[in-house]
């Protein structure tokens, strides 16, 4: 059983450090699926249509939706971490699950952590970095630099941790990324 909440748990073999994990939130998850299949619901009607191109337009749209609504079940069933912060760097199971490196990162980008849901990353390497990631990651870094957004934005929208939580992981390893708002002082 995973813990309830992000913690900071020894997981590093030979190794003194300790690793920031954070799971997906199961409660926000549910709440989400609840949501699709209400809209799958809602078009049933669509689908009972006269009109043959509505009928099927109407069933791939209930199979897509389907499909996200499973997707979004099985991501609930996950006991595995899907935001690792440690001695290495960030590794974020959505994008990839090498670390992307301390090395690689030039800074954390200023946000408000007790109201944002986002932790901006600008890379040094922006297209080194992301080259192993699936196709629409890349897509959406190179759009983001191309506007001069930071490279990479991690979502903590259905993640069992808050921004500032993360701020304070960072911090453990690699306190210089952070703008000195996101330095949380006791």
């Amino acid at each position: 059983m995973r813990p309830k909440h992000a913690n900071i748990v020894s997981s590093i073999p030979n190794n003194n450090a300790s690793s920031f994990e954070v799971y997906w939130n199961r409660e926000r998850l549910r709440r989400l699926a609840w949501i699709i299949a209400g809209i799958t619901a809602l078009s049933l009607p669509l689908a009972a249509a006269s009109s043959t191109a509505t009928r099927i337009v109407a069933l791939l749209w209930m199979c897509g939706l389907f499909v996200a609504t499973l997707a979004v079940i099985r991501r609930i069933n996950t006991d595995t971490p899907i935001l690792v912060i440690n001695h290495q760097g960030i590794i974020d199971s959505r994008l990839n699950h090498d670390p992307i490196y301390w090395s690689d990162i030039d800074a954390v980008a200023p946000c408000d952590p007790h109201h944002s849901r986002v932790l901006e990353l600008y890379l040094k390497w922006p297209e080194y970095r992301l080259a192993k990631a699936r196709p629409l990651i890349r897509l959406g870094g190179a759009l983001q630099r191309r506007v001069g957004v930071p490279a990479l934005t991690l979502s903590l929208l259905f993640l069992d941790c808050e921004l500032i939580a993360v701020c304070d992981a960072i911090a453990t390893f690699r306190p210089g990324l952070l703008p000195s708002q996101l330095i949380h002082h006791d």
